[in-house]
């Protein structure tokens, strides 16, 4: 929200106080219901999909090749680089089998549940290869790993100041998950 909002960025005291809000709203959200969850999840998973999906596809057109980093730039065998870096991004998905939380409460649990498991794992891998793909070609490592907020600065690097807005609403929507 610091993009969206300066003052909260600047003050740690602000940032907290803007978490914890985010964080009870959440709380309060799922005390209410499995259906008020469920309609609240579905609503911040389209917000937060739609600006990424939007930054990755616009982003597609903007990727420079000179900017792209090496693949392997380090030594040793790059299947065992891959390896440990694909755990380390699967290490992301931990917590997947809490979709099977609200099975009692879910019409055909046995082929909704792991339908949704299947697809929304392949949803989300695709949406992080493709949008780290963008910010790795669109900025410099360099200003990526100096960037308080690199995704932001990859959308105002493609939209301009629209671009960082819409990254924050998209913020906005996974603050529920």
């Amino acid at each position: 929200l610091g993009v969206l909002v300066p003052v909260i960025g600047a003050s740690p005291v602000l940032t907290a106080a803007t978490a914890l809000l985010l964080l009870w709203t959440v709380v309060g959200i799922n005390i209410a219901g499995v259906r008020e969850s469920g309609i609240v999840s579905l609503a911040t998973t389209i917000l937060k999909l739609l600006p990424l999906v939007l930054i990755g596809g616009v982003g597609l057109f903007f990727v420079e090749a000179d900017t792209l980093p090496a693949m392997h730039p380090g030594e040793g065998n790059a299947l065992m680089v891959f390896a440990s870096v694909f755990a380390l991004t699967f290490w992301n998905f931990l917590g997947i089998e809490s979709a099977t939380i609200p099975a009692e409460d879910t019409v055909d649990p046995g082929n909704t549940i792991s339908r949704a498991t299947v697809i929304g794992t392949l949803t989300v891998g695709l949406v992080y290869l493709l949008v780290n793909f963008v910010a790795l070609g669109v900025l410099p490592t360099t200003e990526l790993a100096a960037s308080t907020s690199p995704l932001s600065d990859v959308g105002i690097r493609l939209i301009g100041g629209v671009g960082g807005l819409i990254v924050v609403v998209g913020e906005i929507g996974r603050a529920h998950v």
